[in-house]
């Protein structure tokens, strides 16, 4: 009886010890190379200057020819303006393309959730491909005709270096848009080391709270007392 309860007792260990080390190299394996922890990078427009592109509503729409700086494009924030709102059921819809012409993102919001002269962020969250040429494309879907634009900016004006040509209804315009694209980027070595260290420092401690379990988990004598 004692041997079956020891052995019994072991076994669990056993267990916790393979559940703490396959928690641990999970958890590394998040920070590196997956990069569930990322650090914001931000590329957007150096000054003012602002001029408007449209209307984006009744079959009009801009396109912005972009190339992407880092792998991960967590979000983009564009400027809109509008005077005011025609048809409270109207929406705007945001496209990403790659260099083929394929769709890689896609969403529609309300218009109701735009301010005008400010920036609206656009949650994308997906994985380019550094130095392919991409495109996004913002178009307004109403039944009314809405005089919501985009914000662009005139040629003198520092702008992200990931813009290339902006244009409005396919016609190649002198500007380029208003907007702050967002990266999630993974940190640096010194910071994979920091974040892994702490990582181990937690399995160690897991390791040393398993080993200290109440004897009564490893003395089964306790048991045959009974």
């Amino acid at each position: 009886m004692k041997k079956i309860i020891s052995g019994h007792a072991l076994l669990n260990t056993h267990v916790l010890y393979g559940f703490a080390f396959v928690l641990c190299i999970g958890c590394m394996f998040l920070v590196w190379p997956i990069g569930i922890i990322r650090t914001e990078v931000e590329s957007h427009n150096g000054a003012d200057g602002r001029i408007g592109v449209g209307p984006l509503s009744g079959g009009s729409y801009t396109e912005q020819y972009f190339v992407p700086q880092f792998t991960y494009l967590k979000e983009m924030a564009i400027a809109f303006s509008y005077e005011e709102i025609q048809d409270e059921n109207a929406v705007v819809l945001f496209t990403i393309r790659n260099s083929a012409g394929e769709e890689v993102f896609s969403t529609s919001i309300s218009i109701l959730n735009f301010s005008s002269g400010g920036f609206f962020q656009f949650p994308v969250g997906i994985f380019l491909t550094t130095g392919q040429t991409y495109s996004w494309t913002v178009f307004v879907e109403s039944d009314a005709s809405e005089d919501i634009g985009l914000l662009a900016t005139s040629p003198d004006v520092i702008t992200p270096i990931e813009n290339s040509v902006l244009l409005y209804d396919g016609n190649v315009t002198s500007s380029v848009a208003i907007v702050d694209y967002v990266y999630g980027v993974i940190p640096g070595k010194s910071s994979l080391i920091i974040y892994d260290c702490f990582i181990l420092t937690i399995f160690f401690l897991m390791v040393l709270g398993i080993r200290h379990l109440p004897a009564a988990d490893h003395h089964p004598r306790n048991v045959e007392k009974a």
